[in-house]
Parts: structure tokens; C-alpha cells; sequence
């Protein structure tokens, strides 16, 4: 099913080229977003980077084109400006964005993901975790979003939450010019049109949580099992809750003075 925006914006031009960095979270939407990015630039001025940095670093090393690119999308953590290999590639003026999500609902997206894969990988860690109270001792399901944002170790993260969650609020405050919630896709979808620039096209939902054959659902989990998960992800929790109000106060400020919305109505996305 497509969904729609109807936004009108007012005149917003910027004189500086800038590079946007988005942080591709895992199960935030971040899929359903690639497909946006898609649309708003052309494949020479954007690309992706996956699985990981990692992994995409000897690839970078290999390319020999001189020009700049417009946007990087990719799971890397906040930094990436900072990498060698891909400074050649980016404009010194960079914009970091990235999605979050309800940290307990962004967990049981992530195993239900893992239950119905077929990925070696995939099956493996379902093989030594198979419930998602087991999940819950994987790296997956622990503060992800926090290592995202933050760039920190996970075990930095883990020694001092409190200090990572802090540096994280900051990061999220100070580096991001656009921190979408999964939850208020659409609206989110305003707030980037505003920051880049863009007229939004059609959208198609992807990677959907209704297309999974074995899934669980937040609603029908044990209030212990939800406190557990929290418990798991309290720096998630926190920098969930500090991005919630910033988005609605970045919302109350762009959508109300440069748009006219109309809510798209979609599937649900995973």
C-alpha cells in the first residue's frame, strides 16, 4: 500500500553543500526510509553503507570517483564524519539524522525479525537464544539505539550508563538535525523535508511487521517481561524519552508554520 504526503513548504535554500549522514538503527523504519532517500537523490550523489562499516571500509578504499556525496545512509554509529576513508567523499559541512523507536517495541521487532529469518547468522543466535527472554542476554537487545547515536563501545555503554545516556541526549541535541520517531513516521517525514529541502514523494511501507509469519506482540507480552526488557535498555529509555519531547517541540515550531499535513495512512512498519 502507498502512502501519500501533501506538504507545502515555504521557500528554504541553503548556499552551503552539506553531506546528510543517517544513522540507520536497526528495526526503526530505517528500510522504509532508504526507499525516500531513493527518491530524493539521484545514485551518483547517495549511497548506503552495509552491512556495517566496518565491513564497507575496504570498499570505500577501493573508489576512485572525485566527487562529493549528498547523503550516506548505513548502520553506522555517530562518527562516521570522523572516519578517514570516507572524508574524501563528504562535505566538511555534514548533517546527522537517524529514527528511534519505543525501546521495548524496538526489541521485540528485532527477534521477531531473528525468529523468522533464514540467515545462517540469524539462525544461529535463535539456536543459543530462542525465547525472547533469553534474546534479552544478546547484544541486539541491549541499548542499541544509545550505541548508535552515541559511538560508544559497548562496554563503555555498559559501565557507565548514566554518562552514556547523557552524551547521547547531547549528541542527539547538538550534532542531529533531524531526529525522527518510528511511531509519527509521517511526521517525521515533515520535519526532514523542512531540514533538506525536500518534496516528498509516494512512499511504500517495507520490511512490515504484518508480513512476518511468527511474531510477538508487545501488547501481549507479561508486564514482567516489558520490565525486564526496560531494564535492559535504560539508556534507550532515556534518550527515547528526551527525543520525544524534541520532536514534538522541532514539530510544533516547522510543521505548524511551514506545512499543511495530511497524515499518511500505511501499514505498519517494522
Amino acid at each position: 500500500m502507498n502512502c501519500q504526503m501533501e506538504l507545502r513548504r515555504k521557500t528554504h535554500t541553503r548556499t552551503k553543500p552539506s553531506t546528510l549522514l543517517f544513522v540507520h538503527i536497526p528495526k526503526t523504519a530505517g528500510t522504509t526510509f532508504q526507499s525516500v532517500l531513493s527518491q530524493m537523490y539521484d545514485d551518483y550523489d547517495h549511497c548506503t553503507v552495509y552491512p556495517a562499516w566496518q565491513q564497507a571500509k575496504d570498499v570505500i578504499k577501493s573508489i576512485t570517483w572525485n566527487g562529493r556525496l549528498r547523503a550516506v545512509a548505513g548502520h553506522f554509529p555517530y562518527g562516521l564524519h570522523l572516519e578517514a576513508e570516507i572524508q574524501p567523499f563528504i562535505e566538511s559541512d555534514v548533517r546527522y539524522a537517524t529514527f528511534l523507536r519505543d525501546p521495548v517495541r524496538r526489541v521485540v521487532s528485532h527477534y521477531n525479525h531473528v525468529m523468522n529469518s533464514d540467515h545462517p547468522s540469524h539462525r544461529e543466535i535463535l539456536g543459543r537464544h530462542p525465547t525472547l527472554e533469553s534474546f534479552l542476554e544478546h547484544p541486539w537487545a541491549r541499548d542499541v539505539q544509545t550505541l548508535f547515536v552515541s559511538g560508544w563501545k559497548p562496554e563503555d555503554v555498559a559501565r557507565t550508563p548514566g554518562r552514556a545516556a547523557n552524551a547521547s541526549i547531547e549528541i542527539l541535541r547538538d550534532r542531529f538535525e533531524v531526529v525522527g520517531l518510528t511511531e509519527r513516521f509521517d511526521e517525521s517525514l515533515g520535519l526532514f523535508a523542512d531540514a533538506f529541502g525536500w518534496r516528498l514523494p509516494e512512499y511504500t511501507s517495507m520490511n512490515l511487521a504484518s508480513e512476518r509469519t511468527r511474531r510477538l506482540r508487545v501488547e501481549e507480552l507479561a508486564p514482567s517481561l516489558v520490565d525486564r526488557i526496560k531494564a535492559a535498555n535504560r539508556c534507550d529509555v532515556a534518550i527515547y524519552e528526551y527525543a520525544r519531547s524534541l520532536f514534538d517541540e522541532r514539530c510544533s515550531e516547522t510543521l505548524s508554520s511551514h506545512y499543511r499535513y495530511r497524515p499518511a495512512r500505511g501499514r505498519r512498519r517494522e
